[in-house]
């Protein structure tokens, strides 16, 4: 079962549409926390660096072994007009080192002359779990947790109840039951406690490795995210 799950986390870093050529817009490289820690962190700004505009930032799990975009983002993830950061402390780290890297991330964006808006942050299959801890321990300061499918519960839910703002999106495939279910459980749990910005979108045929939301259909959800209610 964990060759399992360490399978499904691997086939979602490291399946991409190509290989990307990293750029001054894509970079992949190590960051200094405040704590002296050196995180590695994929950032991938927009194509466009409006002064007058502040962009929302999110925080996506990442691997140094693997140094690319995820599919998640499409083919041209510098279009999408966010701040996309994927990081080893979103699934291996506490809340309090993904709060570091956070702020080391968005303090040398500002040294690049990026404004950044509200934070978020998506998990996706095997770590999911931890997306929820994550949630619940920052919900305060973030604007949307997404997780694709999502399989959270107990403690996790009963802290993310407490974050009454927090926007939750569950994004899963018609054909995969299993997740499905957790996923839809999640959801009802949530609720019961009084959530009111829960979105379950359901993709029509889809399995668990869902490629086919990349791009525009993942961020027209995260979009809507950023909408005040």
């Amino acid at each position: 079962m964990k060759n399992a799950l360490l399978f499904l986390i691997l086939v979602y870093i490291t399946a991409l549409p190509g290989h990307a050529q990293h750029s001054d817009l894509v970079t992949a490289s190590t960051i200094t926390t405040k704590e002296g820690r050196e995180e590695f962190a994929i950032i991938i700004r927009p194509e466009t660096n409006t002064p007058q505009k502040a962009y929302p930032v999110l925080y996506a799990p990442g691997d140094r072994d693997y140094p690319d975009p995820s599919f998640f983002w499409g083919d041209t993830p510098t279009k999408l007009g966010w701040i996309i950061v994927q990081t080893e402390a979103a699934y291996k780290g506490s809340a309090d080192e993904l709060h570091s890297v956070m702020e080391a991330v968005e303090a040398s964006l500002h040294v690049e002359g990026y404004k950044t808006a509200e934070r978020h942050i998506i998990s996706w299959s095997a770590n999911s779990g931890a997306g929820a801890r994550q949630a619940g321990a920052l919900g305060g300061s973030l604007r949307s947790a997404s997780f694709i499918p999502g399989d959270g519960a107990g403690r996790s839910v009963e802290q993310i109840c407490r974050h009454k703002n927090l926007r939750i999106n569950f994004i899963t495939g018609s054909r995969d039951r299993g997740w499905l279910r957790g996923a839809e459980k999640m959801r009802d749990q949530l609720e019961a406690c009084g959530m009111e910005h829960v979105a379950f979108v359901v993709i029509d045929g889809g399995g668990h490795v869902l490629k086919e939301i990349g791009g525009t259909p993942l961020f027209n959800v995260l979009n809507a995210s950023r909408q005040n209610k």
